[in-house]
């Protein structure tokens, strides 16, 4: 078998391409996320396939998924990316005379004045540490520790919520209230069940569906 690497032209545009259509399950969703045509980034990722050798995704369903030679490629990509802009971020931190720099992911629904003072207390205990924060699905936010692309997360949690290899710990804790028109608030949580809800995605709301699920 033939170790050595044979010359190609991919790049990390590329890898971004593939990794934004397997995060979208779709080339048209990818595209919009990444504000190109939709052609250009169908081509980018047929070139990736033709220097591979095989395909990253399979295309006969409704949905765009990687095949199982693609699933390792992405992950690869993945961590590849990953390592190059925090190259890029640490040699940009270096010269600007900074001396340390991390990465946070928060979700939404975990926003608090617990994270804004955390993140205070931090700052006093250790100036001159860069915190970068970024807003994200849970979903992602998992995807992201375990690829090395954030250091450390806030999300509401939930014991189904959770990935192999990644810890977790609480931090807070909140109560959960429930609004209602005058005259129509449930005397009891069971009463919710048959109670319609606007919810969001479940790639987007998982924690949140989690803890209306076992209290309902």
């Amino acid at each position: 078998m033939d170790d050595s690497i044979k010359p190609t032209r991919l790049d990390l545009r590329h890898l971004r391409y593939a990794l934004a259509v397997a995060d979208a399950s779709g080339f048209r969703a990818a595209a919009e996320t990444l504000n190109i045509a939709q052609p250009a980034i169908s081509k980018a990722v047929k070139d990736t396939e033709t220097d591979l050798g095989f395909r990253i995704f399979d295309r006969s369903g409704p949905r765009v998924v990687p095949t199982p030679e693609g699933a390792v490629f992405l992950e690869d990509a993945r961590q590849t990316v990953a390592q190059f802009e925090r190259t890029i971020r640490a040699s940009r931190r270096n010269a600007a005379g900074a001396r340390g720099h991390i990465i946070v992911g928060y979700s939404a629904l975990a926003t608090s004045r617990q994270i804004s003072e955390a993140l205070d207390a931090f700052h006093r205990s250790v100036p001159g540490v860069q915190v970068e924060m970024h807003v994200m699905s849970t979903d992602n936010m998992l995807k992201n520790l375990k690829s090395g692309q954030i250091d450390l997360g806030f999300l509401l949690s939930h014991p189904t919520v959770g990935a192999p290899g990644i810890d977790q710990m609480p931090v807070w804790r909140s109560r959960i209230g429930v609004v209602a028109p005058a005259g129509e608030m449930p005397s009891e949580v069971k009463d919710l069940e048959s109670t319609p809800f606007v919810m969001g995605l479940w790639e987007n709301w998982r924690s949140w569906r989690a803890l209306l699920d076992s209290a309902c």
